[in-house]
Parts: structure tokens; C-alpha cells; sequence
């Protein structure tokens, strides 16, 4: 049995009318639909016949299926002929390895194949019972050490682990009720930071529980509580390579990682499987855990790492990669305020009200003020969001230089950092003052090595696509 979860921003505007999914839609039904829209919301059978409107709004992320995880593990109680598993490992704690494996046996079953592969550790790796060890001739990163470990499996789903995460027992058997869709080509579970050590409990703060509270915290591994599909330019735009369970016709169709990234290779994945019309699903239901780098340079080095990836993005992706997505009429509104014309900034932004209004009256759309007035304020708001994010990490060298001789820049710099403040400050995560402050210090330390990645990687590719943000056309503003 299929469970149906309805996004949040799932809309019912009146018995024939919804709206949802990341970019908005919109949906006007017959009453054969308004019936299956029903049973959506009551958790009722949908009615024959309900897949085209169905599978549109899982396409549109408005609309998230998953089978019974209880059907689906008994379905799958032996998985060994289904999954394979590849671990990538430079060999640095071969304890946790080893903890890793037994979980993975204790999770899909002791005749789950375990593919090692050791990218060219210092030290060979030992071989270990009921798994396969490939040593790799020099070190080829993640990206090629995973697919080095993929050419030896034969099995049609291959579960990619990296050696720094650690199962939560039983969080998988959500991810197995996706693998049953032809359409599904990767299903990726929530990353989750550290599972606390006895100083972070304690709530003394040493330089490990700060790390360990940021990463729990502000991890860039996890994508929220949300289920998703993903696509670029949606609320989940990609996934993380840490923990993903791959079909692996749909790998090969498309060449699989490109084995020449070190860092990005998963985004470049996921963008490449939805370019080929594969579907991409995050499923926050299942679980893993991912360690924190054990040292600050260790850990700079990372973020850095990632920022460097922008650049290599973009030069493949294009405007998948831009550090800001906006509609014309609301970039055109912060454009005009940037400049201190305030009455033609709110001019803009009324004009841009008055287009969606407009727009929304033409499809005949239940309250089209109401809808309208709502929906471009949160536009607006999640333009402030995007700004003040791309300021702080994308963007902070060019503004703290501009800074120096501009006082109009110096007010965005400190309103982008106040809100930056705030959305510290009222994160989760411990409430006291003193981690409010440790939250919001590293924060800021992240977005500074995030960006020094940006643009060394913008200087070594020659190509500026991941500094300048897109534009989309006016209509795409509407619903």
C-alpha cells in the first residue's frame, strides 16, 4: 500500500482548485479530481485512474508517495540479491569501519555484498570476512573510488556509504519503499550531524561540542525534515553522495560519477539522473548520522572544498549553479531598493503583486487577491533569504571590499549579517546565550571558507556562473 504525504505547501483554494510543490503549481480538476483530491487529504483509496494527476504532482514536488515501510521490509526481508553495498575509505579509523560493517549486516542481512574500496590508504586495508576489498593504484577521490567499487557489484540497487557515517537501526526500511517505482533512480536519507558525545551532553564547550553542536545544527549535509523530490531550482535542489541507494541501470545510462571531481561529484549526479528524466527522492524518514571533522583545519579545509565545486557546476550546469534564483519582477524590486529609490521599489513590487493578481484572475483562480497578496510577500521573503545568504558566503569578498568605500554597502553588509544573527539565534538547537553566540561565530567562519572555495574555484575554471545569480522570467513569477 502506497502512503500518500501531501507537501506543505499543498493548497486546497476551493473543491477543484490546488496548488503546490517547489516551484508552485497549479491544479484545477474535474470532479473525477476533486474526488482523488478528497482522498488525499483524508488518507482515503484514491479512485482508478489516478495516476497522470498523481505522478504531475509528485513531478511538481506537491506530492510525496512512499510504500508502507512494514509491507516493504517484509517484501524485502532478504536483500542481498537486490543491494550491494560500496564504502570508499582512505583507511584513517578502521574500527569505525568495521562498526560500520556489522550495521550494514544487521540492517540489509548478513548476505549483503560489501564492496571496500581503499583509495590508495597508506596502509592497505586488512581483508574483512564476508566482504571484498579493492585496493585502488593511486587515489582517485570519492568519486572515482565509488564507481571502482560500483564496477564490481551486479546487483540492480547498489547502496553507496562513505566511511564517516553511522546507520540508525531500522531508518532504512524507508528508503526501500521507494525502489519499487521504474521511475526512481536514486533515493537519498536525511544526513544528519554527530550523535553527541559526553562533552556536547554536558554542554561544555570545547572545541569538539562546537563543532559537534554547528554540524548537528547547521550541517550541510541535511536537507530538512521535508520529503522531497529533487530537482534543481526546487526546495531540495540536490543531495549528498554521504549515504545514497542508486539504481544502477539508471548510473550507467548516464556514465555514472564523473571520476575527474573531487568535490561536487553528487550534485553533478543528481542533475545529470533528472536532465535524463530520472527521478530523485529525498526521504528524510530514513536516517543516518555523519561525523564531524576531527580538527578546525580539518574542517575548514572541508567547507572550503565545497565552495570549490560552485565553479565546476556551473561551467557544466549553468544556471543550475547560480547562488541566487530570482523572478524578474522581484529582482527588479531589490535592484530599485539598492539604490535608495524607495517609492520605485515599492512600486516595482506592486507592479509585480499586480502581475500575479492578474494572472491568477485569468485562470479563473478562487480569491485571486488574497492568493496573489500572499504569495508575492513570500516571494519577497524568500528573496531576503537568498540575498542575505549569497551576501554572507557567495558574495562576502566583494562586499567587504566594496564596504571600504561605500556606506550604502557597509548598511547591506550589517542588515545581511543582522539577519544572519537572527536566524542563528532562533535556529534549533541549545537556546542559551553563549550558544546562540557559538552558533552565529562559526556560522560566519563557515560562509567565510564556503566563499574563499567560490571564488578560487570561479579563478582556477575561468568562469564566473556560480557568482551571478539568475534571473527567471516574469511569467515563471505566477502560478
Amino acid at each position: 500500500m502506497t502512503i500518500w504525504r501531501r507537501d506543505p505547501s499543498w493548497v486546497r483554494l476551493d473543491p477543484t482548485t490546488v496548488s503546490g510543490g517547489s516551484p508552485r503549481r497549479l491544479w484545477r480538476v474535474s470532479a473525477g479530481g476533486r474526488r482523488l483530491l478528497d482522498a488525499l487529504e483524508t488518507s482515503s483509496p484514491l479512485p482508478p485512474g489516478h495516476e497522470i494527476l498523481t505522478d504531475a504532482m509528485i513531478a511538481a514536488g506537491a506530492l510525496h508517495p512512499r510504500r508502507d515501510p512494514t509491507e516493504a521490509t517484509q517484501t524485502s526481508r532478504e536483500r542481498g540479491d537486490l543491494c550491494s553495498v560500496v564504502i570508499p575509505t582512505r583507511g584513517d579509523e578502521p574500527d569505525r569501519l568495521d562498526e560500520l560493517v556489522e550495521s550494514i549486516r544487521s540492517e540489509l542481512g548478513a548476505n549483503t555484498p560489501i564492496v571496500i574500496v581503499d583509495d590508495a590508504a597508506p596502509l592497505p586495508l586488512r581483508p574483512r570476512p564476508g566482504t571484498t576489498v579493492v585496493r585502488t593504484p593511486r587515489r582517485l577521490g570519492p568519486s572515482g573510488a565509488r564507481m571502482t567499487g560500483l564496477e564490481t557489484t551486479t546487483t540492480p540497487w547498489v547502496l553507496c556509504l562513505d566511511d564517516d557515517v553511522e546507520l540508525v537501526p531500522g531508518s532504512l526500511d524507508a528508503v526501500w519503499g521507494h525502489v519499487e517505482d521504474p521511475r526512481v533512480a536514486l533515493i537519498a536519507p536525511r544526513i544528519r550531524g554527530p550523535v553527541p558525545s559526553a562533552h556536547a551532553i554536558a554542554g561544555r564547550f570545547t572545541a569538539v561540542s562546537w563543532r559537534e553542536r554547528h554540524e548537528r545544527d547547521r550541517s550541510p549535509l541535511d536537507l530538512g525534515a521535508i520529503p522531497a523530490e529533487v530537482a534543481p531550482g526546487s526546495r531540495v535542489g540536490y543531495v549528498p553522495a554521504a549515504a545514497i541507494l542508486l539504481r544502477r541501470r539508471s548510473v550507467d545510462e548516464i556514465g555514472g560519477f564523473d571520476s575527474s571531481m573531487r568535490v561536487g561529484e553528487d550534485v553533478d549526479l543528481v542533475w545529470r539522473l533528472v536532465d535524463a528524466g530520472w527521478s530523485v527522492r529525498y526521504e528524510p524518514d530514513a536516517l543516518v548520522h555523519h561525523r564531524a571533522r576531527p580538527t578546525w583545519g580539518s574542517w575548514w579545509r572541508q567547507r572550503h572544498g565545497y565552495g570549490t565545486s560552485a565553479a565546476a557546476l556551473a561551467r557544466r550546469h549553468g544556471r543550475h549553479a547560480a547562488p541566487v534564483r530570482l523572478g524578474a519582477g522581484v529582482a527588479a524590486t531589490w535592484m530599485i531598493a539598492s539604490t535608495r529609490h524607495r517609492m520605485s521599489a515599492a512600486a516595482a513590487a506592486l507592479a509585480t503583486t499586480g502581475w500575479t493578481i492578474t494572472s491568477l484572475r485569468r485562470r479563473r483562480v478562487p480569491s485571486p487577491w488574497r492568493w496573489g497578496i500572499i504569495w508575492s510577500l513570500a516571494a519577497q521573503g524568500g528573496a531576503v533569504r537568498q540575498l542575505a545568504r549569497a551576501g554572507l558566503r557567495v558574495w562576502s569578498p566583494l562586499l567587504a571590499v566594496t564596504a571600504l568605500f561605500s556606506i550604502r554597502a557597509r548598511r547591506w553588509v550589517g542588515l545581511a549579517m543582522g539577519l544572519s544573527m537572527l536566524l542563528d539565534a532562533t535556529g534549533p538547537g541549545d537556546a542559551r546565550v553563549s550558544a546562540r553566540l557559538a552558533r552565529s561565530l562559526i556560522g560566519r567562519l563557515d560562509d567565510l571558507a564556503y566563499a574563499g572555495g567560490v571564488w578560487a574555484g570561479s579563478w582556477q575554471h575561468r568562469h564566473i556562473g556560480a557568482l551571478v545569480p539568475f534571473i527567471a522570467p516574469l511569467q515563471s513569477e505566477t502560478t
